[in-house]
């Protein structure tokens, strides 16, 4: 049951992994066909999620491995339990960042590139797609 776990959560990551993806290369293509004027910044939402997202696949990999061929936590040294201790605070606190602003980035309407519809358009300066940036 473990192992079904951690697969899920792989296949989760890798999925979020390619969405942070697909998000930061659709807004440097949008950049790339506007002026300099208009251009949409990326937030630190997208860089959050790929970087996390990278270093969570081989992070999950690791501790599957860990879990199944390295002794119990108990049986340790001391070094050892608070070396992987810490890696997975560190791992908790990234990836809780990443959640919140990926939370930030679906409830703020204002934070990437629209399509030129008109009616999704949020109206800006000089009749642009783009929303403005604070």
């Amino acid at each position: 049951m473990p192992l079904v776990l951690r697969l899920i959560v792989l296949t989760l990551t890798a999925a979020a992994l390619g969405i942070g993806a697909n998000l930061f290369t659709s807004v440097k293509s949008i950049n790339s066909q506007r002026d300099n004027n208009e251009r949409c910044e990326q937030r630190s939402s997208s860089y959050m999620a790929i970087i996390v997202d990278a270093f969570a696949i081989p992070y999950l990999g690791y501790v599957t491995w860990d879990e199944y061929m390295s002794p119990p936590l108990g049986l340790r040294p001391v070094s050892a339990k608070l070396s992987l201790i810490f890696l997975d605070l560190v791992f908790v606190v990234f990836d809780t960042a990443n959640m919140s602003l990926a939370i930030d980035a679906l409830r703020d309407p204002l934070w990437a590139c629209y399509a030129d519809n008109p009616q999704f358009a949020i109206p800006t300066v000089r009749g642009s797609t783009c929303p403005l940036q604070p």
